[in-house]
């Protein structure tokens, strides 16, 4: 993740509540929110140990920072991205597109 420092200090950083996961896909949304452009890239290529730390402390760890790490986003994100969800739902029933459809 590449993020100019001023936009991070100003969407307010990571937030504190995750732990090891989901910290990323929250700034990310803050910095839509705030109407920065967020930039992916399905050709880069990236090779990461997963969880090295939370494998060492073993499975009920990873299982608990995954829970805890889910509960906060959707207490944070859930009745945004619902509403996002529904509308785009909506727009694509009323224009008739379906998702997989071939043009």
């Amino acid at each position: 993740m590449l993020v100019e420092r001023e936009a991070f200090e100003t969407a307010g950083g990571f937030a504190p509540g995750y732990r090891y996961g989901s910290e990323d896909v929250d700034l990310c949304l803050k910095l839509l929110r705030g109407g920065r452009r967020v930039v992916s890239s399905g050709k880069a290529v990236l090779l990461h140990d997963e969880s090295p730390s939370q494998k060492a402390a073993g499975r009920k760890f990873m299982h608990t920072n995954r829970t805890g790490n889910r509960r906060l986003f959707w207490e944070s994100w859930g009745p945004e991205l619902r509403r996002r969800c529904a509308s785009t739902a909506s727009v694509e029933r009323a224009s008739g597109a379906r998702r997989g459809a071939r043009t």
